[in-house]
């Protein structure tokens, strides 16, 4: 196209082919905001493969998404303002930088730190204990799989002190030692459940499910706090094949539902589940003729008449939750 300049006079002076008009380019492409369709949240597992919306501008079909320095797949031009991809797996976790680009055109968006590749939610496979006495203290070991130091746990909300992590151990995976605080529960409540959750440093968490009670009742809830039993004596001291009453407190705190169920082992030279015993008459001050064996003070156990080594054994009383008694004084199996 030719430029032609003309003064006010009218002179004027052109210049051939001195202009040319062109199409317009695409415009480059903005990040806006990234969303893992499923949660909604911009985050995802480090191993990838979850659908990912993204939204700015001018976003054209051909447009890839680079989560960090890898590349998205599935990528689906929704329209200008949209595209859904895939995540891909990531090195590392952590927040990345999310590009779209326009190949062939140099033009790119960057929503900085716009994803964060989180670690693999944590899973509790198992407590060594779980139950305590209402002014906890005692210490809480949590097994499980991608458990990670920094995380927090608490009991129905209430902050456990964490005071060890052990990453990879052969048998149970990762390990997480707490403080068990004392009971969250309303005073007076005497004895109850609550839940227990852990919550790793990226905010995933795990609460575990609660267990299966001795006699085959699920808990209400996956720790429990109540006062422990206690053995103070046991009568009498020797023998084989005969019933022994172990006299103490808190065997029966646990009298029913999810409660139930104590267990008593005798434990020396050799080791036995011993079988708790029907009252055995009226006579026995701690118990009712014709009642199950614990009452709240007395239990009655069955010692085998053979199966045992001779010598000395430890009472050990566990109530349903773990907590455990070991009774003062040595029974002798002659």
């Amino acid at each position: 196209m030719d430029v032609t300049l003309t003064n006010g006079d009218g002179q004027a002076s052109t210049l051939a082919n001195a202009f040319s008009y062109k199409s317009p380019g695409p415009n480059a492409p903005t990040v806006e905001s990234v969303s893992n369709e499923a949660t909604g949240l911009p985050s995802g597992s480090v191993a990838g493969d979850e659908p990912i919306s993204i939204t700015g501008t001018n976003f054209a079909p051909e447009a890839t998404v680079a989560f960090g320095a890898t590349l998205a797949t599935n990528v689906v031009f929704v329209s200008t303002t949209t595209l859904v991809a895939t995540t891909p797996v990531a090195e590392l976790a952590g927040p990345v930088d999310v590009t779209v680009a326009l190949p062939g055109t140099g033009l790119a968006g960057t929503l900085a730190r716009g994803f964060t590749f989180l670690s693999p939610a944590p899973h509790v496979v198992s407590f060594d204990i779980r139950g305590s006495p209402p002014s906890g203290g005692g210490t809480l070991t949590m097994k499980g799989l991608s458990l990670q130091a920094g995380s927090t746990v608490t009991f129905d909300g209430l902050p456990a002190a964490v005071v060890g992590f052990t990453p990879g151990v052969p048998v149970g995976g990762d390990e997480l030692t707490v403080i068990v605080p004392p009971s969250p529960l309303p005073p007076g409540s005497g004895d109850g459940f609550v839940s227990v959750v852990l919550r790793a440093p990226d905010g995933q968490s795990d609460t575990p499910v609660p267990t299966v009670s001795p006699d085959g009742t699920q808990w209400p809830a996956n720790f429990h706090y109540g006062p422990p039993p206690v053995v103070e004596g046991f009568s009498p001291t020797t023998g084989r094949g005969l019933d022994v009453t172990l006299t103490g407190t808190g065997f029966s705190s646990e009298a029913s539902g999810a409660r139930s169920g104590l267990q008593v082992v005798l434990s020396g030279p050799s080791f036995a589940i011993l079988p708790v015993r029907n009252c055995p008459n009226s006579a026995d001050p701690f118990c009712t003729a014709g009642l199950v064996s614990p009452s709240p003070t007395s239990l009655v156990v069955s010692i085998p008449s053979g199966e045992l080594n001779p010598g000395s054994y430890t009472f050990i009383v566990t109530n349903f939750d773990g907590q455990a008694s070991k009774a003062p004084g040595l029974f002798v199996v002659p």
